[in-house]
C-alpha cells in the first residue's frame, strides 16, 4: 500500500477500525464510512485525500487485512460506484 497523507480524523477512523479488527478473537462486524470528494481515473475509483487519492485499491487491501466477519462500507462520494 502506497504511502497515503491523509487527514487526522480520517487517520483515526482507520487506526480505530484496524485495531478493533486486529485485536477482537472473535469474527465481528466491522463499519467503515467515509464521507468526500471521490472521482474516476482510466475507469480506476479513488476518493480525494489531502494532497493524495485514496485508490479502490488501497481501500480493498485494508478490508482484506481486516479481521471483521463482515465488513460494512459506506461511501459517501461522487463516483462511489467505482470504489
Amino acid at each position: 500500500m502506497a504511502h497515503l497523507k491523509i487527514s487526522f480524523a480520517f487517520g483515526v477512523l482507520l487506526l480505530c477500525a484496524f485495531i478493533c479488527g486486529r485485536l477482537n478473537a472473535d469474527p465481528m462486524d466491522g463499519s467503515l464510512f467515509c464521507s468526500g470528494h471521490g472521482d474516476v481515473d482510466h475507469n480506476r475509483g479513488f476518493m480525494r485525500l489531502e494532497g493524495d487519492k485514496l485508490w479502490r485499491e488501497d481501500l480493498m487491501g485494508f478490508l482484506s487485512d481486516s479481521r471483521a466477519g463482515v465488513n460494512h462500507v459506506i461511501i459517501d462520494a461522487c463516483k462511489s460506484f467505482f470504489l
